[in-house]
Formats: structure tokens, sequence, C-alpha cells
């Protein structure tokens, strides 16, 4: 049921190679949306105060942490959540990770989950994380960037069990499917939820007499 809204990429060249790439612009894209639906329609109008908080494993790729800055939510933005011996988000702690985001005055908006982790291949427990985003109200966004490509196959998928409960999640197809070519697809459970992160008018681009939403 998830709905492909955008396709990112870019050519690497000399030193900014993998600097800004499909993915770290994916996982943008979707913790922008994230952040607009959670926070409300004012804080694509107004902007936010730095009160609010991500949540991702301690092994989670850099450009998590990254998004949060960008977004101007500061180092203190991101809560990180510690791993079991496996390098996989133990979902025990998430209540615990929340307690801390309060601690630090912040309020949680999103909950990324590593599917898989870039330097252990670890997979998290997508759907215990679901479990614990759903019980709080939380969005569940989740990298797949190197391994989503395992729902493809019959052997592998059960490693991405919970993934149709997320709202939204990223998959690179220069990683497991081969593709020569840099490009991540962003992927919304509801479709409309691409347009809380790119909601702007233009004319050139929408046609606001359509019947329907250009999703």
């Amino acid at each position: 049921g998830a709905h492909l809204v955008l396709v990112l990429g870019h050519t690497e060249c000399g030193a900014v190679k993998g600097a800004i790439d499909g993915v770290k612009l994916g996982n943008l894209t979707a913790l922008l949306a994230a952040r607009n639906r959670r926070l409300g329609p004012a804080a694509l109008e107004q902007g936010t105060a730095p009160d609010w908080a991500v949540i991702a494993s301690e092994e989670s790729h850099y450009c998590t942490a990254r998004a949060v800055q960008v977004m101007g939510g500061g180092r203190a933005g991101l809560v990180t959540v510690p791993t079991d011996a496996r390098f996989k988000l133990r979902p025990e702690l998430l209540p615990a990770a929340l307690a801390e985001a309060h601690r630090r005055g912040r309020r949680p908006f999103a909950v990324v989950a590593s599917a898989c982790s870039t330097s252990t291949g670890s997979y998290d427990d997508i759907g215990a994380i679901a479990d614990f985003c759903a019980q709080h109200g939380l969005w569940l966004h989740v990298d797949g960037a190197h391994g989503a490509a395992a729902a493809f196959c019959p052997e592998l998928r059960e490693r991405l069990a919970g993934i149709e409960r997320a709202d939204s999640a990223v998959v690179d197809f220069h990683k497991l499917l081969l593709n020569p070519a840099l490009a991540t697809a962003v992927l919304f459970r509801q479709p409309g939820d691409a347009w809380a992160a790119f909601n702007q008018e233009a004319q050139y681009l929408f046609d606001p007499s359509a019947e329907e939403p250009w999703w």
C-alpha cells in the first residue's frame, strides 16, 4: 500500500563524493513531512522552536543526525537508543529515550528504524518499534537505503516484518538492486503526506484547476 512519490539522485565527483546523495535527501524529506504532520501546519508556515526531537538507534546512519541539524534541531534534537549485541535497536529502551527527550525539554515526533544499518547490516525490529510509535503517536520512518530491497527476496523479506506499518521509508536502487545510477525512492504510506514536506504554490508545476491533488 505504499506510494512512491519521489526519486532523488545526483552525480558524484571529486571531494564532494557522497556529501549530498539521494538517501540523505530522502531521509531529510521524510523527516520534514513527519515534522510538519506531527507538529502541525505552523511548522511549515512559521518554522519551529528547537523544542522537538527525533529518536533513532545509536547505529543509525549519520544522515539522520544531519537531517535533524538541517531542520534546526541541533545535536540535542537527536536522542539515540542503545543497541544489543547484534547492533539492533533495543525496543525495550524506547521509553527511556522518550523520557530523555522530555528531560531535554523536547517533544519527539518520529522514530527512525534502520533496515539495515550501514556499518553492521543489522535490521531493527520494525514491528516492535511500530508498536511503540502507535502507542505514543509518533511517526515511524524506516531508513531502508541499504536493505529494504530484501523485500523482493522471499528468503530475506522477514527481516522487514512490520515495514508496512511505517509512515515513510527510503530505499536506494544503487545498493542491493545494483542500479548503476545513484537513485533513492521516498515512499509514504499515505500519499498526501508528501505534500506535508513540499506544500507551496508554483503555478508552472501544479495546476490549481485539477480535480485531484498532484499526488
